[in-house]
């Protein structure tokens, strides 16, 4: 009898045409076979796969995203299981590791590192289950926001995924979440005591289903289920989160504060509080409170940059921000004069991705206000270290 295959893909779809070109060619050359589970698509999707090589299987919409799932592995016949969607790609690097990280695991999934890339360049991550040992028992469970289930040991894996689906129009962004809101509000409704039906819905607010004040609402609510449940206290970061940038819309600061410091002393290891309280107080002018939680941000991010894996906290959802929050350390230092601070920053900030953007908003906001006279000096750094940005030579 012969061998079963290593791999398999499993994918579920609808009117993805635009995307799965190019999520199934990412990782056509690393899998032995593809499944793709259609639930109702009206547009060329099921042609797609089949040019890419896939068995498409047509399972009608039935309102439950774990039991599309689930059918999706039924009809895979690897033994391990990719589960990914139509609008991620496999990084480029990781499709070589893939076959050997299987070949090595001894788990029941491994934990893939999630890149979910956003319309403005940056990107926050997050470590998930995408890898499943086909006779391991897990299923998926949950008619949104699905997650595994059946126990089973998880191993850390280097390998990446890229997600596109944030990276799109908040116009789109927004459709989305208001069509995941009426099944995470049905979650709510049947098991109110659920911290996670509770955080999905403030997380869908945030992303454009309502707006910040009915977030606010249900963020608060989400973290007073999850604490009076005694849900883990890493878990309540996904109240946290959406409660933080609930206010940060509204402008209201002293709130702001307040929450982030709670966060903090309940996770010391959190980086999105002192994102947030780095933005507070720059918004306020505390400009020695700006650099104080700057350089402690770009310490915690440096920290699970290094070490992803062992990154306890569901979602690094500030990973991206590193650009911004250095922009204004630089600028809270040259306004107290501190230059040698302003310098290293400056030359850390010229290093990350998206630098060019966050360095002109620096040097506007230093043209607008430098009483110590520290512009003209990052500017000559930023010359010399950047020369094919035009715009900083007169």
């Amino acid at each position: 009898m012969s061998q079963r295959p290593l791999l398999s893909l499993c994918m579920i779809a609808k009117n993805e045409r635009l995307w799965l070109p190019r999520s199934l060619a990412s990782a056509a050359s690393w899998v032995d076979e593809i499944i793709v589970v259609d639930t109702g698509s009206s547009d060329e999707t099921r042609d797609l796969a089949r040019q890419h090589g896939a068995k498409v299987f047509e399972h009608p919409w039935q309102g439950d995203f774990a039991l599309a799932r689930n059918q999706s592995m039924d009809h895979a016949s690897g033994r391990w299981l990719l589960i990914l969607d139509a609008d991620e790609l496999v990084s480029a690097d990781s499709g070589p590791r893939l076959r050997p990280a299987l070949r090595a695991a001894d788990g029941d999934c491994l934990l893939v590192r999630i890149e979910h890339l956003a319309l403005d360049g940056s990107a926050s991550w997050q470590l998930t289950p995408r890898l499943v040992r086909a006779d391991s028992g897990l299923r998926f469970v949950g008619r949104i926001h699905e997650a595994l289930a059946g126990g089973g040991r998880a191993l850390a894996a280097p390998l990446t995924l890229i997600h596109h689906g944030f990276a799109q129009s908040p116009q789109i962004t927004a459709q989305k979440a208001r069509r995941n809101l009426e099944l995470i509000q049905r979650w709510v409704d049947e098991a109110p005591a659920d911290f996670s039906a509770r955080a999905y819905l403030a997380q869908s607010l945030m992303a454009g289903a309502g707006d910040a004040n009915q977030t606010l609402a249900a963020a608060r609510q989400a973290l007073a289920v999850g604490q009076a449940g005694g849900v883990a206290k890493e878990q309540l970061t996904r109240a946290y989160h959406p409660l933080m940038m609930a206010l940060t819309t509204l402008g209201r600061l002293d709130e702001l504060i307040e929450t982030a410091n709670q966060c903090l002393t309940l996770l010391p290891d959190y980086p999105d509080p002192l994102y947030s309280l780095c933005w507070a107080f720059f918004q306020m002018k505390r400009w020695s409170s700006v650099c104080r939680h700057g350089r402690r941000f770009m310490e915690s991010q440096d920290r699970w940059r290094a070490m992803p894996q062992a990154y306890p906290f569901p979602h690094n959802l500030s990973a991206g921000r590193a650009p911004e929050v250095l922009a204004h350390w630089c600028v809270a230092a040259a306004r107290l004069g501190r230059h040698g601070e302003a310098t290293e920053v400056l030359g850390r900030l010229l290093g990350e991705e998206r630098a060019e953007a966050m360095a002109r908003w620096l040097f506007g906001r230093l043209a607008e206000d430098d009483p110590a006279g520290a512009g003209p000096v990052l500017m000559r750094l930023a010359t010399r270290a950047r020369p094919e940005w035009r715009w900083l030579t007169p």
